[in-house]
C-alpha cells in the first residue's frame, strides 16, 4: 500500500491495459459468498450497521485506482505460479468454512478467518496478474473491508469495559462538581432520581467502530499519506470517546432533573447527535490534514502516469479459463451448502423452561426492555419473592433464545456472573462448586457464586440448557469460550442454522450459609421452573 499525493493522472487509459472482467470475477468469487453471509450479522447487530456501506466504499476506491493506475509490472513464471497456487488453496478453504460461516454469521473469529482468506486469494491474484506494484495499489481497498467485521471478544471486551466504567466515573466525577447528586456502583450511576445503567449502548462501541470505518474512508477520500491516515483515526477514536462521554453526562444531568423517563426520551436522539457532531469533526480534520499535505517534489506527472507496457494475452487466457473453473466451484459449494441445511430439524418444535404463574410469596415483574435489547433474548420471565419474617428474599429469571440464528444466545451465556455482577457494584467473594438439580422435566447444571453487593450478600447461580440437545450448559468463568465454540461447531454438525438454548438464573440474598442457599435453591427450581413447548 503506497501513499497517495493530491496528483491526478490526465493521460487516457493506455492501450494495452487488461481486460478487467476475469480479475474481477475471481475476486467476487471469494469475496461474495462471504459478504451474503455477512449481511444476517450487520442487519441484526447494531453495532455493524455501518457494514452494508463497507464494500460498496471499497469497490468505489478500487474502481478509481483502477482508472489511473499506469498498468501492472512484468511477472516472472515462478511468481505467477506461485500467486496462481495461492489463489487456489485460499479459495478451497475459504469455501469449505462456508458451512461454518452459514450457520454462524456473527461469530467474529469466523468472520475474521473467511475475509483473511479472502484477502489471501486477492493478493495472490494481484500478485499473479500485476507484481507487488498491484499490492501497493489495491492493498488498501482490502484492509478496508475489515472495518465491516465484529470485533473479536478478545479486543471488544477489554474495551467495552474501558469504556463503561470510564463514562461512569468521569461523568459521575463532573456532574458531583457541578453540584448534582451521582455516585458511581460499577457501570452505575446513581443519581437521586434513580439508578443509570452505562450499557454497551451508551458506552460508544456502536459509534466507535462506525467513526472508526469512516476515519478510514475519509483518509482515502481526501488521498491523505499513510501519517495524515493515522492522524485522522487517532483523533476520531478519541472524539468518539469524548462524544459518548459528553451523551452520558447529558443523560445523567436531564434524568438527575427531570426523572429516568426524561433522560431515557433523549436516549436515542443524543445517540444521534453525537455521531454526527463527532464524524464531522473527523471530517473537517481530513480536509484540513489534505490542504496541509505537502507533495513530494519528485512525484511528477512522467512518474504518475508513465504506462508499463507488458505482454498479458497469455495470462489473460488462463485467467478467462479458471473463471469458469472457479464460478462452477462456487456454485457447487453454495447448493452443497443449501442441501446440507434442508434439515427437518428446521420445523421441530421445542420445549423451554418457563416461569409458571406466581406462586405464594412471589409476583410477576416485567423485564427491563434494556436488558432484553441487550441479550436480544426472544422472551424473558422474571419473579421476585416477598420474604416472610425471617426468611431470605429471592428473584428468579428465565431468558429463552428461541430460532437463534445470530447465536446472540451464546454472547449471552458468555455474560456469566461475574461480568454482570461488577457492572452493578458487586464484589466477587467466591466461586462454589456447581449444583446438580434433577427434576422430572430435565437436570440443570448451576454454577454458583457469592458476591457482596450493596452491603448484602447474595448467591447467584446461573445455568444453561440447550434445548434442541435436551442437556444442560455449564457456564463457568472459565468455561464460556470453549461451551460457546462447542455450541458453534455442533449446530454446523447438527445441520440446523439456529440454537434453541435457555438461561436459568436464581439470586438469593442474605442465607444465612452457603447449604442454606442451596437447599434454597433446589425448593425453588421444583416450585417454580416448568417445561412446555413453544
Amino acid at each position: 500500500m503506497r501513499d497517495e499525493f493530491p496528483v491526478k493522472p490526465v493521460h487516457p487509459t493506455p492501450p494495452d491495459r487488461p481486460r478487467s472482467w476475469p480479475l474481477a470475477m475471481l475476486v467476487g468469487a471469494v469475496w461474495l459468498p462471504l459478504l451474503t453471509r455477512l449481511s444476517l450479522s450487520w442487519r441484526s447487530d447494531p453495532e455493524l450497521w455501518h457494514g452494508w456501506a463497507v464494500p460498496l466504499v471499497a469497490m468505489g476506491i478500487a474502481r478509481v485506482r483502477w482508472q489511473e493506475w499506469s498498468g501492472p509490472m512484468p511477472v516472472s513464471r515462478r511468481a505467477r505460479r506461485l500467486g496462481e497456487w495461492g489463489y487456489g488453496v485460499a479459495l478451497v478453504l475459504s469455501l469449505a468454512l462456508l458451512p461454518v460461516i452459514e450457520a454462524n454469521p456473527a461469530w467474529p473469529s469466523a468472520q475474521w478467518l473467511g475475509a483473511g482468506l479472502a484477502t489471501i486469494a486477492t493478493l495472490s491474484i494481484l500478485a499473479a496478474w500485476g507484481g507487488r506494484d498491484a499490492w501497493r495499489t489495491f492493498g488498501f481497498p482490502l484492509f478496508f473491508m475489515h472495518t465491516a467485521l465484529a470485533a473479536p471478544a478478545l479486543v471488544k471486551e477489554p474495551v467495552m469495559d474501558f469504556l463503561m466504567q470510564s463514562n461512569a466515573f468521569i461523568a459521575a466525577e463532573v456532574l458531583s462538581l457541578l453540584g448534582k447528586t451521582a455516585v458511581v456502583r460499577g457501570n452505575l450511576i446513581e443519581v437521586e432520581a434513580g439508578v443509570i445503567g452505562v450499557e454497551e449502548a451508551c458506552s460508544g462501541l456502536r459509534s466507535l467502530q462506525a467513526v472508526w470505518m469512516f476515519a478510514w474512508m475519509f483518509g482515502a477520500v481526501n488521498r491523505l499519506r499513510w501519517s495524515g491516515r493515522w492522524q485522522v483515526v487517532g483523533f476520531a477514536v478519541a472524539a468518539a470517546w469524548v462524544g459518548n462521554l459528553g451523551r452520558t453526562m447529558v443523560l445523567t444531568w436531564r434524568m438527575e432533573d427531570a426523572g429516568i423517563a426524561a433522560g431515557e426520551a433523549w436516549h436515542d436522539a443524543s445517540g444521534v447527535i453525537a455521531l454526527v457532531l463527532t464524524l464531522g469533526a473527523v471530517f473537517a480534520l481530513a480536509v484540513r490534514v489534505e490542504s496541509r499535505q505537502v507533495v513530494a517534489p519528485e512525484v511528477t506527472a512522467a512518474t504518475t502516469i508513465a504506462p508499463r507496457p507488458v505482454p498479458l494475452q497469455r495470462r489473460l487466457n488462463v485467467r478467462s479459463r479458471w473463471v469458469a473453473v472457479v464460478v462452477v466451484l462456487v456454485v457447487v459449494t453454495e447448493a452443497a451448502t443449501a442441501w446440507w441445511y434442508d434439515a427437518p430439524g428446521e420445523a421441530t418444535r421445542f420445549e423451554h423452561w418457563y416461569l409458571q404463574g406466581a406462586p405464594e410469596r412471589w409476583k410477576e415483574v416485567p423485564v427491563d426492555a434494556g436488558v432484553r435489547e441487550a441479550l436480544a433474548c426472544s422472551g424473558a420471565d422474571q419473579l421476585e419473592q416477598t420474604p416472610a419474617p425471617g426468611q431470605p428474599r429471592g428473584m428468579g429469571l428465565v431468558m429463552r433464545w428461541q430460532r437463534d440464528r445470530t447465536m446472540f444466545a451464546a454472547g449471552a451465556l458468555a455474560h456469566a456472573p461475574t461480568v454482570c455482577m461488577p457492572a452493578i457494584g458487586g464484589r466477587l467473594q467466591r466461586e462454589l462448586p456447581s449444583v446438580e438439580v434433577r427434576l422430572p422435566d430435565g437436570e440443570l447444571r448451576f454454577a454458583a457464586y457469592v458476591f457482596h453487593t450493596r452491603g448484602r450478600t447474595q448467591h447467584v447461580f446461573n445455568a444453561g440448557w440447550n434445548v434442541q440437545t435436551e442437556s444442560p450448559i455449564v457456564v463457568t468463568s472459565g468455561a464460556a469460550g470453549s461451551s460457546i465454540r462447542r455450541e458453534r461447531l455442533a449446530r454446523v454438525a447438527r445441520r440446523t442454522k439456529f440454537s434453541e438454548i435457555d438461561r436459568v438464573v436464581l439470586v438469593v440474598e442474605d442465607a444465612v450459609d452457603d447449604d442454606a442457599a442451596v437447599a434454597w435453591l433446589r425448593a425453588t427450581v421444583a416450585e417454580l421452573l416448568i417445561r412446555r413447548q413453544d
